[in-house]
């Protein structure tokens, strides 16, 4: 990885779980914790236009270590329910959604890991098969990010990075203006998952008052 982030989330984890459910979890929702974080100097009001894939990204270490022109993706109806949530957020504070050739101004990519330890600055390559103008030498930048590490996440978490395709830099490098890692949220039954996905998207707008035009 060229610019790699990480964000410290385990120990949040372990201090969330203990301090906000007194005598334990009851349920895996208990668990659920919702980090976001975002570019300070960049102003959300001015992009219009998003566009997200059809699929939803699947990221494992089997796939990361042994890219191919495809990465895998997530059951068809979990991916809907997240692209459908993170939809509905956008919409809802003014953007609009058009293809990837329509020169959005932001893409949003969404993606599920798997494992016990992911690197949310993946490789390039998992987004070539999407990403318009796709070019092997760009890479990712986060600008002012804290903290910057995720030591570990759970199976099942769900990774959103919001990308500027006009921003490009110098350095080949593509502006992420904002993150999102919805810990371990996809696990169980499919509705349990459906409701917990949905809650856990929501938050993340909520906890980014910012995100609006």
């Amino acid at each position: 990885m060229k610019n790699p982030i990480y964000l410290i989330f385990y120990s949040l984890i372990l201090i969330l779980s203990n301090a906000c459910v007194p005598g334990g979890p009851d349920t895996a929702d208990q668990l659920d914790i919702v980090y976001t974080n975002f570019d300070s100097d960049y102003n959300f009001t001015t992009p219009a236009t998003f566009a997200m894939p059809n699929n939803v990204v699947l990221i494992d270490r089997e796939t990361i270590e042994n890219p191919g022109s495809n990465p895998p993706f997530v059951d068809f109806i979990i991916g809907q329910v997240i692209l459908n949530r993170i939809r509905n957020n956008m919409t809802s504070r003014g953007y609009t959604q058009v293809s990837e050739f329509n020169d959005p101004d932001l893409i949003i990519l969404p993606s599920i890991a798997v494992g016990d330890r992911v690197f949310f600055d993946y490789d390039w390559w998992f987004w070539g098969w999407y990403y318009p103008n796709f070019s092997p030498e760009w890479d990712w930048t986060y600008p002012g990010y804290l903290p910057s590490v995720i030591t570990s996440v759970e199976t099942g978490t769900v990774l959103i990075q919001l990308t500027n395709p006009k921003g490009l830099t110098p350095q080949n490098q593509i502006p992420v203006h904002w993150i999102s890692v919805i810990n371990g949220v996809v696990t169980g039954s499919s509705g349990d998952n459906s409701n917990r996905i949905v809650r856990g998207i929501d938050q993340a707008f909520v906890q980014s008052p910012y995100f609006t035009r």
